[in-house]
């Protein structure tokens, strides 16, 4: 019995009817695989259902794996080098010799196709007039199923990858039609490969003629059509409805900008947890698409990858990238620029945070209970100053890595060092001319507020706001000098508060 994971991605490479699979339903309709059924439908998934073949080609057939309208699937072996191979015996879309000749040179186009983010096809030939290809047995999850808490960079580190083998298969002339995490894997070792090149074309490929966009969602055989579902008959339009382009839904011909389209949808998905595009049937889809992408929910690197991506789902072919690895390289260098990044050192941000907040918390507590004596000269704020290098040296030490990865982080770590600095030079000029404790307090923290908005820019106003609030500190300690340690240490709090939200938001 074979390994079920492995299963699963032959069906995907078979580009399979799901609801045909003994697996658990998805809770999403629009999850689900369809085909939509024509005429020619019914005739097209029975020509598969023959008995099972003991030999295809050379390939010792040991049992089948799934079936749906564009073929059946089956495990097998390979003689003479031993190894286990997936086998898709593909369905004649038409009846006729011509059909079978395009078919067989589709299958030795993709056979070509060299790439390691792309399912190897291993031969390709015919049996009883069906065109079969051999391909590797894969293991793993689709990237649909691998993305779930996985963090962003991780999933959009998984896409290139994926788009890398999307982009081969246009340099070879082919046209996928079909992108969607659910045809791409994972394997066990990380490594991402393009499947189902069930739908692929030679690019130019005539499709038939358009077919005009449905009111509401079209037959399938196995019931109405999610818009989710993949579309496997010629001479319809053809692919997953929820990732295709307008001119696909349309029925006109699909080029690389098609996939393009696919590919840059399921980005979005990914990142945003919604598609860029809903509707209930297709043809409210296709008016979706037409009003164009939602405005970026997210901030930071993410929000410029969404911009790239949002080039990528235009309505007109021609206003989308030049290629898909011209869109590639746009999406690398949006996700590269980590001037702004706050997902790089998020956990050691919140650490040292933290850290702050506790030891702010417990001085606050100790001045309440006694425990700490309140300081009345400048002399007695230096052990606090002390204390304050060392709660921030400690951590900027032990992450210093995480640091000074992005411009972001080291803006932190300068203010955090900065404060730290400031309160103890201040202080220590403060005990030598015997300043007031409100004296030495309000200047810490119009030393502070300086610091702040010398870092702060447009893209990080949070500096800014920082600021505000260390110079309303600085004017309370002079309003009410007997509570300045205690509005130090609130403005303190309240920073670090500020930085909190921020960064979460």
């Amino acid at each position: 019995m074979p390994d079920t994971s492995a299963v699963l991605v032959d069906l995907r490479l078979a580009g399979l009817d799901d609801a045909r699979v003994t697996r658990p339903t998805d809770s999403d309709a629009l999850e689900r695989t369809a085909t939509i059924s024509p005429s020619q439908s019914e005739a097209l998934v029975a020509a598969t259902r023959s008995s099972m073949p003991d030999l295809i080609g050379r390939f010792v057939v040991e049992g089948e794996v799934g079936r749906g309208g564009m073929g059946v699937v089956y495990r097998a072996v390979d003689p003479l080098l031993g190894r286990p191979v997936a086998v898709k015996l593909l369905a004649r879309q038409d009846g006729g010799t011509e059909g079978r000749a395009r078919l067989l040179r589709e299958a030795q186009a993709i056979a070509q196709l060299q790439h390691p983010n792309v399912v190897a096809v291993y031969d390709v030939g015919e049996h009883d007039g069906q065109v079969y290809l051999a391909m590797e047995f894969l293991a793993g999850s689709t990237l649909r199923s691998w993305l779930r808490d996985r963090a962003p960079r991780e999933i959009l580190t998984a896409f290139l990858q994926a788009g890398r083998g999307l982009a081969a298969a246009h340099a070879a002339g082919l046209v996928h039609r079909d992108f969607k995490p659910d045809n791409v894997l994972v394997d066990a070792m990380g490594h991402v490969k393009l499947l189902d090149f069930g739908l692929a074309r030679a690019a130019g490929t005539n499709e038939g003629a358009p077919a005009p966009v449905p009111d509401a969602p079209v037959g399938s055989a196995s019931g109405p059509l999610s818009l989710d579902g993949a579309l496997t008959v010629a001479g319809t339009i053809m692919g997953t409805p929820a990732y295709m382009a307008p001119e696909q839904l349309d029925g006109r011909p699909a080029g690389p900008a098609a996939d393009q389209f696919a590919f840059c949808a399921a980005v979005w998905e990914a990142l945003t947890g919604r598609r860029p595009f809903e509707g209930h049937d297709v043809a409210s889809l296709r008016a979706a698409i037409e009003r164009g992408p939602p405005p970026s929910p997210l901030r930071g690197w993410r929000r410029a990858v969404l911009s790239v991506a949002a080039r990528g789902l235009a309505v007109e072919p021609g206003a989308r990238h030049a290629s898909l690895d011209a869109c590639l390289d746009a999406l690398s260098s949006a996700a590269g620029d980590h001037r702004f990044d706050l997902e790089v050192g998020r956990r050691q941000r919140r650490w040292m945070l933290g850290t702050i907040v506790v030891c702010g918390v417990a001085a606050e507590f100790g001045f309440a209970t006694g425990a700490l004596p309140y300081p009345t000269t400048a002399r007695e704020l230096l052990p606090l100053a002390l204390a304050t290098v060392f709660v921030v040296a400690a951590p900027l030490t032990l992450l210093r890595q995480a640091f000074a990865t992005t411009d972001v982080n080291r803006r932190i770590g300068l203010m955090a060092a900065g404060t730290a600095g400031i309160s103890l030079l201040n202080r220590l000029v403060g005990a030598r001319f015997e300043a007031s404790v409100p004296h030495i307090l309000a200047t810490d923290l119009l030393l502070i507020g300086a610091l702040s908005l010398a870092l702060t820019n447009p893209r990080a106003r949070w500096f800014g706001l920082a600021a505000a609030v260390q110079l309303a500190a600085a004017a309370a300690c002079t309003a009410v000098p007997q509570n300045a340690v205690h509005v130090f240490t609130a403005s303190v709090l309240g920073t670090t508060a500020l930085m909190a939200w921020f960064w979460e938001r």
